[in-house]
């Protein structure tokens, strides 16, 4: 039984019936398509008014990491969408109570969310209530049970709930993210490809080589995570089921198999190869029976990306010279060229398509850029650092994850909403590379 299953399971006896759909498809939250409001990604959004809201400590909830109000409060804060902050405006506001909302008025709050934790013998049941200040609705109280050592991940789902409940937006705070860690000295480094809560908590080695592990890439259901390897003395692409835990080669042709990027219908990989020379961009099916050149060129062309509809592919090309980002419309083959200034690499397309977050130098360094993928093709910085690199977006299009070359052991968020950056809680002992978010849920945990 997966680690979200036995969630499920512990949570059904515990929840009241307005409840019950966090225990769809293995107990986390999942929302009818139909009436949820439409993500809508804006890159141009430091005035974007953000929802107050205080989250009381949780009675019982203990410190450090299993704090579970801040873990709450980081959740909301890191998404842009919030403006969270610990602690209750007044002792009124308690589970089951009844507050003056004037007091949270006066403190600019909108909503409040009190909870409590209590430790059984082999449970920990968490119980929480959400009060809207504006209109006077006190929900009703929601109490979810876990095993020990799953608060964080209860915490999330509160976090999640919360979204759905506020803003009609299904969150992201339950989604895993892949990276690969190098660790150890240079001559004898030790290479692992992980998988971890999106905060960096709970990370779980997948694959572990003395060979360089680069580029993982989700499949679209997240059961699976391609990457290339070096362990035959050349980059390899292998697909790694979560499911069944065993690696299988996808793209070992002569010459450097790069790059891996898989379609949202799951029956073709694009990846960069050199078998002819220089580096094309190739898309190959899943059984590796066909292979497709996507363009012909002398230039290097590689990071392909697909776009969600599955229609079009961001990639990187050097053919004017200096890295530019193109899109490649497969239709009818044409390509759009998006960058003109100086140096451009990385593309990730956001949820719904209509942005391709970057690395782009600019005045301050290396930085994530953020582009309307129609239009005039504007370019909105969302960092200001020296070195930034491998943006990804979150499932729900609130943030980009991302490195910071100049703090290698550690990774950080940014907000597309307000620009609200991040470092993310956990460290590692080592340098971590190429972080990608993975898809909104999975069926292996």
């Amino acid at each position: 039984m997966s680690r979200c299953a036995r969630i499920a399971a512990a949570m059904k006896p515990c929840l009241n019936k307005p409840f019950a759909w966090l225990i769809m498809l293995a107990g986390l939250l999942v929302l009818a398509s139909s009436g949820r409001a439409q993500i809508q990604i804006q890159i141009e959004s430091e005035g974007l008014r953000r929802v107050p809201i205080a989250i009381a400590e949780f009675p019982g909830e203990g410190d450090g990491d299993l704090r579970l109000s801040q873990v709450i409060v980081d959740d909301l804060r890191r998404s842009g969408r919030f403006r969270s902050e610990l602690g209750s405006p007044d002792p009124s506001y308690a589970i089951g109570g009844t507050p003056f909302h004037s007091s949270a008025l006066r403190h600019n709050l909108e909503y409040v969310l009190v909870g409590r934790v209590d430790a059984g013998e082999d449970k920990i049941k968490i119980s929480f209530q959400l009060f809207d200040a504006l209109t006077g609705k006190n929900f009703e109280t929601y109490s979810i049970s876990v095993e020990e050592g799953q608060q964080r991940l209860a915490a999330h789902v509160v976090s999640n709930w919360l979204s759905e409940q506020i803003l009609g937006i299904e969150g992201a705070f339950t989604s895993k993210i892949a990276y690969v860690l190098k660790s150890g000295p240079k001559s004898d480094a030790l290479y692992e490809l992980k998988v971890a809560d999106y905060d960096g908590h709970n990370p779980q080695t997948v694959v572990k080589s003395t060979e360089p592990l680069i580029s993982p890439e989700w499949s679209p259901d997240g059961n699976s995570l391609y990457y290339v390897s070096f362990e035959q003395q050349r980059p390899i692409i292998y697909e790694f089921n979560l499911l069944r835990g065993e690696p299988r080669v996808v793209a070992a042709f002569s010459g450097n198999n790069s790059a891996p990027a898989v379609s949202p219908d799951g029956r073709w990989l694009a990846a960069a190869l050199s078998e002819a020379g220089s580096t094309n961009i190739f898309l190959i099916s899943m059984d590796g029976t066909r292979r497709l050149r996507m363009r012909e060129s002398s230039a290097i062309n590689t990071e392909p990306d697909f776009a969600p509809d599955g229609r079009a592919i961001a990639y990187v090309s050097d053919e004017l010279g200096s890295p530019h980002i193109y899109i490649w419309n497969q239709d009818d083959g044409s390509e759009t060229r998006l960058t003109y200034n100086s140096y451009n690499v990385s593309p990730a397309y956001s949820p719904d398509g209509s942005v391709l977050a970057y690395v782009r130098r600019d005045e301050k360094g290396f930085n994530i850029h953020a582009m309307e993928t129609g239009g005039e093709g504007r370019s909105i910085p969302l960092t200001s650092i020296r070195r930034a690199d491998s943006p990804s977006f979150s499932p729900d299009g609130s943030m980009v994850l991302f490195k910071d070359e100049d703090y290698t052991n550690r990774l950080f968020t940014v907000s597309v909403a307000g620009k609200i950056l991040f470092a993310l809680p956990r460290s590692e002992q080592g340098e971590i590379i190429n972080p990608l978010w993975g898809p909104i849920r999975s069926s292996w945990y």
